[in-house]
């Protein structure tokens, strides 16, 4: 993973997060994207 929650969190502190997660998604995105990958979300505001 390139980044963690916590990473962003950190970096983003500055911001409002209203939620942050990490989880495994399933990408089907063509022939080179498609497989597990660990994914990490955030939603912030100002």
């Amino acid at each position: 993973m390139l980044y963690s929650k916590q990473l962003l969190e950190e970096n983003f502190a500055q911001l409002n997060i209203l939620e942050a997660e990490e989880m495994l998604f399933e990408l089907n995105e063509g022939e080179h994207h498609a497989g597990v990958a660990e994914v990490v979300r955030v939603l912030a505001g100002r």
